[in-house]
């Protein structure tokens, strides 16, 4: 199978991708321009039949429906390593923790301490070699994303016990 074959097999709507989620999970939202507004439109979506599901992000500047659709943070916690504008405008408002970090220890704080159950995040378009570019947002992202394969790894290894 080629690169292009496999990756249309794999495309979900944002409706489907958001599915695996689950009450008490922790979503990372990585960072700035990777922001995955579809995504984060589709889960503000399953509010109702979702709690406790708790997000990371960092330096956002779009609008977080999850957050604004639910003001009484019963089903969305938004938390944010560093705040844009709008994230402390939603600080303000009582609807994001500030969790104050160093920016170099973000990584190393994923690798050793946090729990990604879901990592979401735009990228470009698929090359010809089968890859994606994280673009702007690679100052976090590759470590959350393999903090988010070493949960899933964890979450299928104890599930097999």
């Amino acid at each position: 199978m080629d690169f292009y074959s496999e990756y249309r097999s794999k495309l979900r709507t944002p409706e489907q991708a958001v599915q695996c989620i689950k009450s008490g999970d922790w979503i990372d939202y990585t960072s700035q321009l990777g922001f995955p507004i579809l995504l984060d439109r589709a889960l503000s979506r399953r509010r109702d039949e979702l709690f406790d599901v708790k997000i990371r992000g960092n330096l956002i500047f779009n609008k977080l429906e999850t957050v604004e659709n639910d003001p009484s943070r019963e089903h969305f916690i938004y938390n944010s390593w560093h705040c844009s504008g709008y994230e402390r405008s939603l600080c303000d408002r009582g609807l994001c923790n500030f969790i104050p970090m160093v920016f170099r220890n973000v990584v190393p704080y994923y690798t050793h301490f946090l729990t990604v159950n879901v990592a979401m995040v735009s990228v470009t378009p698929m090359d010809k070699h089968g890859y994606f570019n994280l673009s702007c947002s690679t100052g976090v992202s590759k470590g959350i994303i393999d903090s988010a394969r070493a949960s899933s790894t964890r979450r299928t290894s104890s599930s097999w016990r």
